[in-house]
């Protein structure tokens, strides 16, 4: 899947390739990325396998942020979570699987970040 940038994450919607017709989570992303840009950082979202979900990293693949909707109580939300990228890669480097990284190690290898502090997090890069 394609790279998909800041400049053209509301195309995204009318993209072929979109899975997702969801303006609460396009409007969020986009607005990380556009406030994270505005700090300096440089951005780039890409599609995950799983429906309702996007990386956001930055272009030197320092910092991801996975964000997505969930359902809570049958309330649909969009959640952010910083990936620590060191135990990503020592996860899979060990032979682990994406799903067993999500189902099994999502305590070590993701934290809860609140949608509001993304930006920052990617500007201190």
């Amino acid at each position: 899947m394609p790279e998909r940038t800041v400049k053209n994450i509301y195309l995204l919607r009318n993209s072929v390739n979109i899975r997702v017709d969801d303006d609460d989570l396009i409007a969020e992303i986009t607005k990380i990325v556009k406030n994270a840009e505005k700090n300096g950082a440089k951005i780039a979202v890409s599609e995950t396998p799983d429906k309702f979900t996007y990386i956001i990293a930055t272009k030197d693949l320092k910092k991801a942020v996975i964000i997505g909707k969930v359902d809570i109580n049958k309330i649909e939300i969009v959640v952010g979570y910083i990936i620590d990228l060191n135990k990503w890669k020592w996860a899979t480097a060990e032979g682990f699987t994406r799903d067993q990284i999500v189902d099994d190690m999502s305590g070590e290898v993701f934290k809860h970040v609140d949608l509001k502090d993304i930006p920052q997090y990617f500007s201190s890069c």
